[in-house]
């Protein structure tokens, strides 16, 4: 896998956000839930994509030959604890680069992907905000 990979795999949920919000009924809050959950992969891959580019990791590498001294595939990308830690990938993206977008994706650092799992009703009053940033994460890091 190369880490373009990351982007199409972002821009797959970006799209189905995008057909939940134009087609389907935002107070029902499974829906609500399936566009927080896709939204939050959104940001989680257009971070990992953007940390590949910004220490210019090879186009056509594997991704998995990450391993650096101050990051590595097996620690920071592919982790459980943290690959899918928005906070912890911001951080480490903030060593390569600063970008006042960074502020906005805080919005995210509850996201989990446990989300899928836990089945309570959380109210997301600001889905078309959480949908909408997430969208701006994918063009601003794109």
């Amino acid at each position: 896998m190369t880490y373009s990979e990351f982007k199409r795999a972002a821009k797959k949920h970006l799209k189905i956000c995008e057909c939940l919000i134009e087609n389907c009924n935002l107070s029902d809050w499974q829906i609500k839930e399936g566009i927080y959950y896709l939204s939050g992969y959104v940001v989680e891959m257009m971070l990992k994509y953007r940390i590949y580019k910004r220490i210019n990791f090879k186009h056509n590498e594997d991704i998995k030959n990450l391993n650096r001294k101050d990051i590595s595939y097996q620690n920071d990308i592919a982790n459980s604890r943290n690959g899918h830690n928005i906070r912890y990938l911001l951080r480490k993206l903030r060593q390569y680069e600063e970008m006042a977008l960074f502020k906005d994706i805080e919005h995210y650092y509850n996201w989990s992907i446990n989300i899928r799992y836990n089945g309570t009703r959380k109210v997301y009053n600001r889905i078309r905000y959480t949908y909408e940033l997430a969208k701006r994460v994918f063009e601003k890091l794109g």
